[in-house]
């Protein structure tokens, strides 16, 4: 088992290659990187799909319990939780109490037509690649 505490963060480097030591120049650093990378400038011509000539039959009715059941099921164990700190192992432990509750739950959300706020929270991790 790998020491969490002993583990050094991989250095960050400015543009030039150079290492950045101090953090407020690492965080500025972090923030320009996704700037660079999340904040694309749009496209000169806007997407414009042709509409499609098929008619697809597709449910867009809140999620059935058996939908959440098959959902809970295919989650993969021994896995991090979320933000909510509720692992997979916990839903599967009673499928079907926990598809009930979660699709009577959904099924709120889905008629309101309000997201939780808490929903649009997420947890970044930062994965140094090998080498630099």
């Amino acid at each position: 088992m790998v020491n969490l505490e002993n583990l050094q963060p991989p250095p960050v480097k400015n543009k030039d290659g150079k290492v950045i030591t101090t953090e407020k120049e690492q965080s500025e650093r972090w923030r320009q990187h996704s700037q660079e990378v999340l904040n694309r400038p749009e496209p000169e011509e806007p997407a414009e799909p042709t509409p499609s000539e098929i008619t697809l039959d597709i449910d867009t009715g809140p999620p059935t319990a058996g939908e959440v059941k098959d959902a809970i099921l295919a989650m993969k164990s021994k896995k991090a939780p979320g933000i909510d700190m509720i692992q997979a192992e916990m839903l599967k432990a009673d499928p079907q109490l926990s598809s009930s509750v979660l699709t009577e739950f959904f099924r709120k959300v889905w008629e309101g037509e309000e997201i939780p706020e808490d929903w649009s929270e997420g947890i970044i991790v930062k994965l140094p690649k090998k080498g630099d």
